[in-house]
């Protein structure tokens, strides 16, 4: 295990506490709303924000105890960063500013540049080492700030919002980079974004944080498939209530109920994709395990699809296309009935 944290940090009301274990080769991401403390954490382990109580090692080593008075400062720990702005220097060049982190820790000018070159050829940008970050795209200085990030051979590479300041095109082409640019790094990675495709794509693990505290955390599957809150809900697009089950019946706190396939008992949440529920303007007859009524309070349309939220008994979004909208005159205000067949309701243990 290459990076063990507890990091608890107190800024103002705000109070992190958050425990973190990356292996080597293990790219950890980092989610959550806005003031969850996702940066916080990265500036902790890179030694900008110091702890007020926990620890952080890296391989063996103590970087930060402050029980133990130990603090070990950000160009000592063997860390590497990238930031959301990426931070390169304008007066540099950029293999300058490639070769700066290794002179930092007394690297001589001739090996530092070598290091720096080597780098900006695996990235692409080998023929731009003379030229200033200014002249650089988007795409290019984050291409810059992750070879400045790796030339130095962390033991632990943080990466805050990397793909944030780009626009679709080039993050989708820099997106595939990354991955195997950190492929290529024996070391722990953290990233922090907002993008669940970025930390499905990049990512072995997820820890989700909300108001400074572990929300859920595990394999990329585990947290997408059976999300346990309601920001991670809405991140990955599915519908998610909480009741007590009994038998083939799931009681909410609502009022209404739904319909299992299988029995369940106790505390449970329930979780439906939002394409496996139909929506109808009358009563509807046929198989459907699950029928409730309810009324339409928001339509959202997502490309070729649309979702619609229903309020009722039992509240519900359904994605449907286009067409649906206009057939069944969709709008604010209607009353419709909602269907979900019981096969297409995932039950688990809260």
């Amino acid at each position: 295990m290459t990076v063990r944290a507890d990091v608890g940090v107190q800024l103002g009301r705000f109070d992190l506490s958050v425990a973190l274990e990356v292996a080597d080769g293990e790219t950890v991401a980092v989610l959550g709303p806005n003031g969850a403390g996702k940066s916080t954490l990265l500036r902790a382990l890179a030694g900008l924000v110091p702890l007020d109580e926990g620890s952080i090692t890296i391989d063996d080593t103590v970087m930060d105890d402050p029980a133990a008075d130990t603090f070990v400062v950000p160009e000592r720990r063997g860390v590497g960063m990238v930031f959301q702005d990426y931070l390169l220097f304008p007066h540099l060049t950029v293999l300058e500013n490639v070769a700066f982190g290794l002179r930092s820790r007394g690297i001589a000018r001739a090996e530092a540049r070598r290091g720096a070159h080597e780098w900006l050829a695996r990235v692409g940008l080998g023929d731009r080492a003379g030229t200033k970050p200014g002249s650089l795209s988007g795409g290019q200085r984050q291409r810059v700030a992750l070879a400045r990030a790796l030339v130095t051979q962390p033991r632990l590479v943080l990466l805050d919002e990397p793909l944030a300041a780009l626009d679709g095109g080039t993050r989708t082409e820099l997106r595939r980079e990354l991955r195997v640019h950190l492929a290529s790094f024996g070391g722990a990675r953290v990233l922090v974004t907002h993008e669940l495709l970025d930390a499905v794509a990049l990512a072995d693990r997820l820890v989700v944080l909300e108001g400074g505290r572990v929300a859920q955390s595990g394999p990329v599957t585990d947290v997408t498939d059976r999300p346990r809150s309601r920001y991670v809900a809405d991140l990955v697009g599915v519908n998610l209530l909480r009741g007590v089950g009994q038998g083939h019946e799931v009681a909410l706190g609502s009022g209404g109920a739904v319909i299992t396939a299988d029995p369940v008992a106790g505390d449970v949440y329930v979780a439906i994709q939002p394409h496996s529920v139909s929506l109808h303007r009358a009563q509807p007859e046929g198989s459907p395990r699950n029928v409730w009524r309810g009324r339409v309070r928001g339509v959202d349309l997502l490309g070729d699809r649309v979702r619609i939220h229903v309020d009722g008994a039992v509240p519900i979004v359904a994605e449907v296309t286009a067409g649906a909208v206009g057939d069944l005159e969709l709008h604010d205000g209607v009353d419709v009935w909602a269907t979900v067949k019981a096969t297409d309701v995932s039950v688990y243990a809260i």
